[in-house]
């Protein structure tokens, strides 16, 4: 399943970040698929993923890497955070950043291109101090037809 195979690329990647690797945050001590945000006060820093969407798209004229028997696929993926603490505005800053920088060390043979399509932060300061943010991108490939 190349879908799972590019989920499983991205999460290798997001595992990476711990301020031992020389990431700024350790978010990356837990990854999860398709996990809720409603979070605990104390819940540490984690990155979530999750895959709503694939298309078949068009890929560009001069690319001849398809044929008859494949399709370029593009697949949007939502990575998502949400961290705690009176320093959360900072620590979402970080957080992003390293996913940003995970994003693009991601290294699978199956990716053709990626794009980043946007991000969006929030901060909840009701009832405790949280940050969350929300990173939208885009992963192109090739597969057969009728596979993801």
């Amino acid at each position: 399943m190349i879908r799972q195979d590019i989920i499983t690329a991205f999460k290798d990647s997001f595992k990476k970040i711990a301020t031992a690797n020389g990431y700024l945050t350790d978010a990356g001590l837990k990854v999860t698929e398709w996990n809720s945000l409603n979070v605990a006060e104390d819940d540490p820093d984690f990155i979530n993923i999750e895959d709503p969407n694939c298309v078949k798209v068009k890929p560009a004229e001069w690319n001849d890497n398809t044929d008859e028997d494949s399709e370029y696929k593009k697949l949007t993926l939502n990575i998502s955070t949400v961290t705690n603490g009176k320093e959360c505005k900072e620590q979402i800053r970080k957080i992003r950043s390293d996913i940003l920088r995970a994003i693009g060390e991601t290294q699978s043979a199956l990716i053709d291109k990626i794009e980043y399509e946007d991000d969006f932060t929030d901060f909840n300061f009701e009832l405790k101090r949280q940050a969350g943010t929300i990173i939208t991108i885009y992963v192109y490939y090739y597969c057969p037809k009728w596979t993801e």
